[in-house]
């Protein structure tokens, strides 16, 4: 069964608008990246190691009159060391390319 974001979220309009969705990520791993389920796809097989995060959130979030209901972002630092991390990725890349 997937999860199902806290009541609480929705209680108190106050309160803070994304909460972690801590138990996504064992449900995700079950649905969609083990290769006895039916909605396995090998092409998601990069996701198994990867740092992935989840957030519940009241806030709509739409674009060009449609509705979205997920979305992933890569977490990117900010500020200097964030430049320098970019910088240094794209030259580890170069440098691997054959």
């Amino acid at each position: 069964m997937r999860p199902q974001p806290p009541s609480s979220l929705f209680d108190d309009i106050s309160s803070p608008a994304f909460v972690p969705a801590e138990d996504m990520l064992e449900w995700i791993e079950a649905t969609f990246l083990d290769p006895s389920s039916p909605l396995h796809n090998p092409e998601h097989a990069h996701l198994a190691h990867a740092e992935i995060g989840f957030l519940w959130t009241f806030v709509e979030n739409s674009r060009k009159g449609r509705r979205i209901i997920g979305q992933c972002e890569e977490g990117k630092p900010q500020g200097a060391m964030g430049q320098r991390s970019g910088r240094d990725a794209d030259q580890a890349m170069v440098r691997l390319r054959p």
